[in-house]
């Protein structure tokens, strides 16, 4: 039986896939007609792949999960890589039906209408290969904590020993950055922006109108969960994925110690620094 809590997180959870799903097709004309963040989001995540730990499990495929691929170009892009094989899964039966549509022909990329724990039970029951890699490229950032650390749960089964995992979510000042938006459009003297917008950053979730290239608006709001860095952190930790770093004294660089880390935040390449402004983040962790 859900909680009262439980069901304020379903009906939020449902409305924001009931916008998803709404707006799938309009989606779909943002990206053809190029959407540079989008497009920065996928380079992003490219950069991460060739990054895997020294005693991960080396196979003849590479096998790539994208988690929430939505209308699968990231999934597409992915799928240049040499030697992957790609698999895009989304709950949505909607979004995988464009999927197919528009990636019809290529033969390493595959989609199916799966959560991340329905997948998950579909390898586990079938005894289906695992996956080296697996993406979630603005995925977390509108879902709760609990089905957070469910679908990082789900994918460590579907991963090799050490698999990794790249995820993009969105970095606080994204979320100001709607936010003014948001008070913007709503007629909020600018003096009182400020008090507005940190009041909402206070709370747990925020509902935001998402616009379609700065000018329409979706019919209806989506739900985003206020997380900082270490909020993903400590989720990462809690669901059993971390890395190593090597860290030495300036006065002593041959005493060399390891410090466990939740993630390492992949940012020092061309495309996090575009992110950056951009206001993303690209997390980098794998399997304990």
């Amino acid at each position: 039986m859900l909680r009262d809590t439980d069901w304020l997180a379903y009906y939020s959870y449902m409305t924001s896939f009931d916008t998803y799903e709404k707006n799938l097709e309009k989606r779909l004309a943002e990206i053809k007609q190029g959407d540079r963040a989008y497009e920065l989001n996928g380079d992003a995540i490219m950069e991460t792949l060739p990054y895997e730990a020294a005693d991960s499990v080396e196979t003849d495929k590479v096998r790539i999960l994208d988690v929430g691929c939505g209308l699968g170009f990231v999934a597409l892009k992915m799928a240049q890589w040499p030697d992957a094989e790609v698999v895009g899964i989304d709950p949505s039966k909607k979004a995988i039906e464009i999927a197919k549509r528009e990636h019809d022909g290529v033969g390493n990329l595959s989609f199916y209408a799966y959560s991340a724990q329905e997948f998950a039970v579909r390898i586990t029951e079938n005894k289906e290969p695992l996956f080296n890699r697996a993406v979630l490229n603005m995925v977390l950032h509108s879902v709760n904590d609990t089905e957070v650390t469910n679908i990082l749960k789900s994918l460590k089964q579907v991963l090799l020993p050490h698999g990794s995992l790249s995820i993009v979510v969105p970095d606080e000042m994204w979320l100001i950055q709607k936010l003014v938006e948001k008070a913007h459009a709503a007629g909020i003297p600018w003096e009182e922006t400020n008090k507005w917008g940190r009041a909402l950053m206070a709370q747990e979730s925020v509902d935001l109108s998402v616009s379609i290239h700065g000018e329409e608006v979706y019919e209806d709001p989506i739900t985003i969960y206020n997380r900082t860095l270490k909020d993903y952190g400590k989720l990462l930790s809690a669901a059993g994925y971390g890395m190593d770093m090597v860290v030495s004294s300036p006065d002593k660089p041959n005493d060399e110690k390891i410090i466990p880390i939740p993630y390492w935040e992949f940012s020092d390449h061309s495309a996090g620094a575009d992110l950056r402004a951009k206001d993303r983040r690209i997390l980098l962790t794998q399997v304990k």
